[in-house]
């Protein structure tokens, strides 16, 4: 009797990452459109960075360091 798929390991791997690909396309829900300017973004970075700060999950310097470059990136520059 012959075999109608080749069912060799390397088969297994590609199907599954074809699967993988299409079903992700259909159960990621699209990112929402935030109406925010430059400022407030910023103000939310650095509000997330003190909870972190607080948590002892970042250091303060570190936190200002990223502040400080979103501000100067985003705002100071436009």
């Amino acid at each position: 009797m012959k075999r109608l798929f080749n069912t060799s390991p390397l088969w297994i791997p590609a199907i599954l990452a074809a699967v993988s690909i299409v079903a992700t396309g259909f159960t990621t829900a699209p990112q929402p459109i935030v109406d925010r300017n430059p400022q407030q973004m910023c103000e939310e970075v650095a509000y997330e960075l003190n909870i972190q700060v607080e948590e002892g999950m970042l250091d303060k310097e570190a936190a200002q360091k990223i502040i400080d470059r979103c501000y100067r990136i985003f705002v100071d520059s436009k």
